[in-house]
Order: C-alpha cells, then sequence, then structure tokens
C-alpha cells in the first residue's frame, strides 16, 4: 500500500511566494492554516483569496473571512466523502482531536465564552487510538502540537470547520444526537459512560460555536503567525 502524504508546507510556502506581493505574511499564514499541505485546499484557499482582491476587498480580515466561507462551501462535499470513507474509529479519534483543538480556541479567543472542558476525561474514557492517529498524521490530517489536550491539532482547518457544522447539528435535539452516534456507527465502540461524556463534552462546544462554521472561519481569519 503506497501512502500519500501532503505537500510538505515548505513547498506550500514556496509557492504562495510566487504570488508575489499579492499574499501578506498572515494570508500564507490563512492559507496553510486552512489547506495544511493538501494540494485540492491549497489551490482552492489561494484562489479565493485571490477573487477578493479581485472584488476590491481592501480589509485582509475581511477577504479571509468571505474567502474562508466559500473554501468551506465549494469544499464541503469532498469533506464529507473523506468522512464516509473512514473507518468509524478513525472517526471517533479525529472527532476527539477536534474538539480537544477547539478547545484552545475557545482559550485563545475573545469571541467565545471563556470555559474549561476537562479533556483528559474524554480522553481517559477512550480506546486506544494509536493506529488510527499514526494513518491521521501520514495523511496530513493532524499534527503534534503540545499546546493542545492529547498532543495533536488538526492540519487542514477546513475539516476542523466542518466537524464543527456536524457537532452543531447532532446536538440540536435529543434523538438527533443518538442517531448521529448511530449514523457514524460508534454504537457498538462506546459504553453508556463513554457517550454521556461525549454527549456533554459535544454539548458544550455546540453552545459555544452555535453559528458553526462561521465562528470558526472569523478565529481562523484573525489568526496570525
Amino acid at each position: 500500500e503506497i501512502t500519500l502524504g501532503p505537500l510538505p508546507l515548505k513547498d506550500v510556502s514556496l509557492l504562495l511566494k510566487l504570488a508575489n506581493n499579492r499574499f501578506s505574511l498572515a494570508d500564507r499564514y490563512f492559507i496553510t492554516n486552512v489547506a495544511g499541505g493538501h494540494p485540492y485546499l491549497v489551490q482552492l484557499a489561494a484562489y479565493e483569496l485571490w477573487e477578493t482582491h479581485y472584488k476590491g476587498v481592501k480589509d485582509e480580515k475581511e477577504r479571509r473571512q468571505l474567502a474562508g466561507e466559500e473554501i468551506y462551501r465549494k469544499a464541503s462535499d469532498i469533506i464529507s466523502s473523506t468522512w464516509r470513507y473512514w473507518a468509524p474509529t478513525k472517526r471517533q479519534a479525529f472527532t476527539t482531536i477536534c474538539l480537544a483543538h477547539m478547545s484552545v480556541l475557545e482559550k485563545g479567543s475573545e469571541m467565545l465564552e471563556s470555559r474549561y472542558f476537562n479533556l483528559d476525561e474524554l480522553f481517559k474514557g477512550m480506546r486506544d487510538f494509536r493506529q488510527e492517529i499514526s494513518q491521521l498524521r501520514l495523511n496530513g490530517f493532524i499534527m503534534e502540537d503540545s499546546s493542545v489536550p492529547g498532543g495533536w491539532r488538526v492540519c487542514p482547518t477546513a475539516f476542523l470547520w466542518w466537524v464543527a457544522d456536524e457537532i452543531v447539528r447532532s446536538v440540536r435535539v435529543e434523538t438527533t444526537f443518538e442517531n448521529w452516534l448511530q449514523k457514524q456507527e460508534w454504537d457498538g465502540l462506546l459504553t453508556k459512560g463513554e457517550k454521556e461524556l461525549l454527549k456533554t463534552t459535544m454539548l458544550s462546544f455546540g453552545e459555544l460555536v452555535k453559528d458553526g462554521v462561521n465562528t470558526l472561519v472569523e478565529i481562523t481569519s484573525t489568526l496570525k503567525k
């Protein structure tokens, strides 16, 4: 089996420099943050940000916000297809990492209400994800980050946006969450206690990111390297 990993970020940086002064340092960071090293996402993010220049949007933050919304709209079907292709345990591992990553964004952003989430319990209650984490890392969906609980963060932030929308949809009503768990094929993987722990954590984050992707796009558009 041949595993095709993402482009090295230094190569992405070299590609973006070909645009000369069209992209600021913050713009380039936005593109690599949103896309990781995934060629399709890099091309899409660069194109959408470039388009905002031609539309005459002067404010840098507004350009990134508008580009982010278009990136998500156009990439969501591909992200959804990728998600469906993954095994249930891989989805579970990635969701846990997404929740941990979002907790760091929540603590570091004035946009979101400051709350404390005991994610240690969530990680403790989950099964051993070493194989799934290794696959996610090799495929360029996560990278090591000691500042995030569990030690991993999501690489293409576009995937984080998609999971945030999934969380918001899944916790709207009781039956929706149960149906969502069944759809992920996690019913036989989680104990009753683990389900409750996951539900409580997702409810908390669902409240914080109730606007879904728009909240996280706005946060991403303001990040600077």
